[in-house]
């Protein structure tokens, strides 16, 4: 009788739970409100670990990088930077934050737009606030004022751009960016959040692993550096589901954000989606739950709008063709019209299905309730 590792044994089961805490701790990750995900990014980046890699002069230690994304930049609505803009928000204390907010505003009109922009927004040559302030002509006092207030609007975003949407449950939503339109008719993701526009980090793993190899990290510093790690890819990964989700929407949904009219809405898919993006289509829709964008002729949208199913789209046609008729249809005429004008083919057993939830009757007792109308 052939003898049992047991240790081997529960090699399988040990991976497999360690998968499922990894995703238990994304999934509660991905359901951080915007705030509390924007005071996590603002504690891992002040960790000097992060700083040391992030910022070093030395090339072969600089193993962390900002990667901003493909069709992305800060919303327009970021640089309305106007002295009596404050959060929208109870809970703050506003006076503070509104003087504060007028001397800063103040050394950024100074300083111009495009500095601001460059070396302080997206600070693109990850420079020191040593060397941005020598590069701006500014003191260092102004140059972390500054970064303290683009990390006060990165954590406050959802009380400087707040939801206009309310429900009978008071049901809070955080409005995460906008969809604008491009002078070439393109549609691109304004972040409202300036941790979003910056992009994800680029972890260059095999300088880390040189470094470690070369015993350049000190004992405490290697203790933080695997957690460092972990926090970075935690990060990354709700960026990059977020950046994903909304870059399909716009890919999809271009006719309805085109004409602004909701019978342009395409079928979408959650669940195919997650397979396209390669996550768990319940880490999905925890990252779209309750999160909305602003359109660019529909106002605010949820993000779970975007997602209709094939029979809501079908449905919302055949209502469509239903309220315009002139002439009562039948079930097989509406059948015809959503082939030749939508190019949708179904059966007339599916158009009546899909009717009776519309609760409209036969298309006989509909020429008869006309006919009565105007009798």
């Amino acid at each position: 009788m052939p003898t049992i590792n047991f240790k081997q044994a529960q090699k399988p089961q040990t991976k497999q739970i360690s998968r499922l805490i990894g995703r238990m701790k994304l999934s509660n990750f991905m359901e951080l409100s915007e705030r509390d995900f924007a005071e996590f990014v603002k504690r891992v980046e002040k960790d000097p670990l992060f700083i040391r890699l992030i910022h070093s002069r030395n090339k072969e230690e600089k193993a962390i990088s900002y990667k901003r994304f493909n069709g992305a930049r800060t919303s327009r609505y970021f640089y309305e930077l106007r002295e009596d803009t404050v959060p929208d928000g109870d809970s703050l204390d506003l006076n503070p934050l509104l003087l504060n907010r007028r001397e800063v505003i103040s050394i950024i009109k100074k300083l111009g737009m495009d500095k601001f922009k460059k070396y302080f927004l997206y600070n693109e040559k990850e420079m020191v606030p040593e060397e941005i302030a020598i590069e701006c002509n500014i003191d260092i006092s102004d140059v972390n004022k500054i970064n303290n207030l683009i990390d006060e609007m990165s954590i406050h975003s959802e009380f400087y751009n707040p939801s206009a949407i309310r429900t009978e449950q008071k049901i809070h939503y955080s409005k995460i960016a906008s969809i604008e339109r491009g002078d070439d008719g393109s549609y691109y993701i304004g972040y409202f959040s300036p941790n979003l526009a910056r992009g994800r980090y680029f972890i260059d793993y095999e300088k880390i692993w040189n470094l470690k190899k070369n015993n350049t990290f000190s004992r405490e510093e290697l203790k933080r550096l695997n957690k460092l790690l972990r926090d970075l890819e935690l990060v990354n990964k709700r960026k990059n589901t977020t950046h994903q989700i909304i870059q399909h929407i716009i890919n999809i949904q271009f006719r309805y954000l085109k004409s602004g009219n909701p019978l342009d809405l395409a079928p979408f898919s959650q669940r195919k989606l997650a397979q396209k993006i390669e996550v768990d289509p319940s880490l999905l829709n925890r990252a779209i739950s309750r999160r909305s964008v602003d359109t660019p002729g529909q106002g605010e949208k949820l993000l779970k709008y975007f997602f209709p199913s094939k029979k809501e789209v079908r449905r919302n046609l055949i209502k469509k063709i239903i309220m315009e008729e002139k002439k009562p249809k039948s079930d097989e005429g509406i059948r015809s019209v959503l082939k030749e004008r939508f190019n949708i083919t179904i059966s007339r057993r599916s158009v009546s299905s899909c009717r009776k939830e519309l609760a409209f009757s036969h298309s006989w007792e509909r020429k008869k309730q006309k006919a009565q109308y105007f009798t």
